[in-house]
């Protein structure tokens, strides 16, 4: 199956899930997300704060509240969890909800951290796409 054919059939899956996921993992990772989202709570260096796999978008709210300061930038390549992403954060103006794949780290923007719970496992190559942007971008090793 080529590429852009698998990331298709897995957005679909995810626009069918959406409801769902959201209504029953959202809260049974709540403890997670938490978690890390209070790691991001020391110095970081300029930019964006990026969540790539952004599902329905709980710690992208998290994060508005605690970095008021920064854009906050939400990726995920199915349309139906990226709608109830942007009905969740309406109200914060520093988040950005985009549909996309989160592996195209080309589209990203320089970003000082990047928060994933339980999303990077949906990428195809989750190493290769952060490498790309973390190393090539900002030579970080």
């Amino acid at each position: 199956m080529h590429h852009d054919d698998q990331l298709a059939e897995l957005a679909r899956a995810w626009d069918d899930a959406a409801q769902g996921y959201d209504a029953y993992f959202v809260p049974r990772f709540a403890p997670w997300a938490a978690r890390a989202v209070a790691a991001l709570d020391r110095p970081l260096p300029p930019g964006a704060l990026s969540v790539p796999c952004a599902g329905t978008g709980p710690e992208l709210v998290a994060l508005a509240e605690r970095h008021a300061d920064r854009t906050i930038v939400g990726r995920d390549l199915s349309p139906g969890m990226v709608a109830i992403a942007r009905t969740r954060t309406a109200r914060y103006p520093n988040v950005r909800v985009e549909v996309g794949d989160a592996s195209d780290t080309s589209a990203w923007e320089p970003c000082a951290a990047v928060l994933s719970v339980f999303g990077l496992q949906q990428l195809l190559e989750p190493a290769a796409s952060l490498r790309d942007k973390l190393v090539h971008r900002h030579g970080v090793g």
